[in-house]
């Protein structure tokens, strides 16, 4: 289930028109329970939890900066899921997926394409949740993503714009997605003071 994407490079407002055009034109017929479905399915293939088995200090990092997001995750959700260096997918009780299914339930249609959206982005669910929940900012969210690139990066070195550019188109598409979760489930209202 991948949603539109834009261009690379596209502007941040232009990311925040192609989400909602998206959103009103539909093109794959989602509903909700689609949605929800895909997120709850996502997280046992969440990049987060997928640690090296060959390079031991990208190990090393991945437990140190995944980890306690890892655990952050467990306590809010309620869920128990945990990291592995194998290609066994991590599986958790059928009980703890009905407390993401109730969570992401809560939001109506349109803050969840931008869920789809943001995850997408970022191959991570929990580093999702994390910046809607306001844990992590998205900038290290997109750092997180990116460990193992990074880390390569350091050892064989980085074109000089390249990876500068795919790391801030990341950081502007999940911001808009995060701040299209924020518009479709904040309430604001207006109270008109009456003089007497």
């Amino acid at each position: 289930m991948t949603s539109w994407q834009p261009a690379q490079g596209v502007s941040f407002g232009g990311i925040l028109t192609a989400l909602s055009s998206t959103v009103i034109d539909n093109p794959n017929s989602l509903q909700k329970h689609d949605m929800v479905n895909y997120l709850v399915n996502y997280i046992n293939t969440d990049t987060v939890l997928y640690h090296s088995n060959e390079e031991v200090e990208l190990k090393k990092i991945q437990n140190q900066e995944w980890t306690p997001i890892v655990e952050w995750c467990n306590k809010r959700y309620e869920i128990s899921l945990a990291s592995t260096d194998t290609l066994v997918v991590p599986t958790f009780e059928p009980g703890q997926a009905m407390n993401l299914s109730r969570y992401f339930s809560s939001y109506n249609t349109a803050a969840l394409h931008g869920f789809v959206f943001a995850v997408d982005t970022i191959k991570s669910i929990i580093l999702t949740m994390a910046c809607v929940d306001r844990f992590i900012s998205i900038e290290k969210a997109v750092q997180l993503a990116r460990l193992e690139e990074e880390f390569q990066q350091g050892h064989w070195g980085k074109v000089e714009w390249a990876h500068d550019v795919q790391r801030l188109d990341s950081q502007a598409r999940l911001s808009a997605a995060v701040l299209y979760i924020y518009f479709n489930t904040s309430n604001a209202f207006v109270k008109e003071k009456i003089s007497l």
